[in-house]
């Protein structure tokens, strides 16, 4: 069966052939990433199943990120496959990007992979997905992030549905696991994280480092929008949404992230992330109630302060409620060791480490959320210097 999307036809009954998913592309965006890309690279050339073409496009990275890129790829293509150096460069216009971009290694794996690597100096996040979309094949684009480790049957249950004849899904996302090797790490998962259960399938919205959509239906919303640097993702999917695509969630699409792993770094991020909320206009609600806990919790410390300190009961509960979440999540995270090898020690877990995440919870998340109205109040004072 074929299904006529956009202006790109998709055959619903391909199959891979042998380990290499027909009409799949695989896309990211690079930054200074030369701590983290080898460990990616590694787990996406494990794939169950490999995508017919792999394309990563470099903003203007000014340590060895093009460097280790292009040499992981060569070994791939092995000594057969001619590796293309600046095999091209040229004006590149596309959703304000206006720049150039130049083409740094170009070949094909001996499973008949394509693999491409691009320069684009000056790109953020946004338009460095869109050039790598906008140069892809394949009719359904697969995207993550550098800083993530992809389950072996990531790509293939990510594009399942693509090949389904009933419901095909054409905007696909799954869960985002921790991979925590320090202390601060280890909080930030339990509190950030959500587990498969608590997800919302009918609101649920991926984010772009564990995604795949049909390329017409990037088109369809205009591609990532490229005034936005943080929170790009989410309101891409708004706009999909709007434009008519149906978000599936599969809980068999793994990721695991390596969070910030400093309080001053972690504060950034999440300052970022709502800044973005702010000048994307998304999530109100979620916002209002983050001022009302914090302005809650304020007030029962000032009454127990000033007051009463039997106040100090209405803080206990105001806590608990405050971070049930998160304790739900403990003993899932820290019990195994793919996704917190920080509590193990020897193959045993430290219980002491455990106990000090424990306390530490409610600290973390009042540190988030004040880095996220940090973030978000000065979003919205900025928001008049973006065309939204």
């Amino acid at each position: 069966m074929e299904k006529t999307a956009g202006n790109i036809s998709v055959n619903r009954n391909a199959e891979s052939t042998g380990h290499v998913l027909k009409d799949i592309s695989f896309i990211m965006t690079v930054l200074n990433e030369e701590a983290s890309i080898t460990g990616f690279l590694d787990s996406l050339f494990a794939q169950d199943a490999m995508p017919s073409e792999i394309i990563i496009v470099d903003g203007g990275s000014k340590d060895k990120t093009r460097d280790l890129i292009v040499g992981y790829f060569k070994s791939i293509a092995g000594s057969g496959n001619e590796v293309l150096r600046k095999e091209f460069s040229e004006d590149f216009k596309l959703n304000g990007y206006a720049g150039i971009i130049t083409k740094i290694f170009g070949a094909k794996s001996p499973e008949g992979v394509q693999l491409a690597a691009y320069s684009a100096p000056g790109a953020g996040i946004s338009q460095g997905r869109n050039i790598a979309i906008a140069l892809s094949c394949g009719s359904f684009i697969c995207a993550s992030d550098a800083g993530c480790r992809l389950d072996p049957g990531w790509l293939h249950e990510l594009s399942k549905s693509f090949y389904q004849n009933n419901e095909a899904a054409e905007v696909v996302g799954g869960i985002t696991l921790p991979y925590a090797e320090n202390f601060t790490q280890a909080c930030l998962s339990v509190c950030m994280l959500p587990l498969d259960c608590e997800i919302n399938e009918k609101t649920f919205m991926p984010s772009s480092r564990n995604a795949g959509f049909l390329k017409s239906a990037w088109e369809a919303a205009g591609g990532y929008p490229d005034y936005m640097d943080f929170g790009e993702d989410m309101k891409f999917n708004f706009n999909l949404k709007k434009s008519g695509y149906k978000i599936i969630f599969n809980p068999y699409v793994k990721v695991y992230w390596n969070l910030r792993d400093n309080p001053a770094a972690v504060f950034k991020q999440f300052f970022r992330y709502a800044k973005g909320d702010a000048i994307g206009r998304m999530y109100y609600g979620r916002h209002i109630i983050r001022i009302a806990s914090l302005l809650a919790l304020a007030a029962a410390i000032a009454l127990a302060a000033a007051v009463s300190p039997y106040f100090i009961f209405l803080i206990v509960f105001l806590l608990a409620a405050y971070s049930f979440k998160p304790y739900m999540r403990i003993n899932h995270f820290t019990g195994d060791i793919k996704t917190c090898p920080f509590v193990f020690r020897n193959g045993r877990k430290n219980r002491l480490l455990i106990v000090a995440i424990e306390a530490a919870v409610p600290f973390m998340l009042i540190f988030i959320d004040s880095a996220k109205l940090s973030g978000y109040f000065y979003g919205l004072f900025k928001r008049k210097d973006y065309k939204v």
